[in-house]
């Protein structure tokens, strides 16, 4: 598998399920405080934004084996 077969398999495994859990908990958070449903929406959905940008600055070209020395 190539690299960037990796970088697109890890971006389902693991970041898309974790910036679904931050926009949950987001939208949870504001239904218990009582912020208007429009707002709960627009800031769970930057929450999700947010954790999965990490994703894409993630370095592309770090080897490990070769900076372990």
């Amino acid at each position: 598998m190539t690299s960037s077969g990796n970088r697109s398999a890890e971006a389902v495994r693991v970041w898309m399920p974790l910036g679904s859990i931050a926009a949950a908990i987001t939208f949870m958070g504001a239904f218990v405080m009582g912020i208007p449903q429009e707002q709960a929406i627009v800031a769970s959905a930057f929450a999700g934004i947010l954790v999965f940008s990490g994703f894409l600055f993630r370095s592309f070209g770090k080897d490990r084996d070769r900076f372990q020395k």
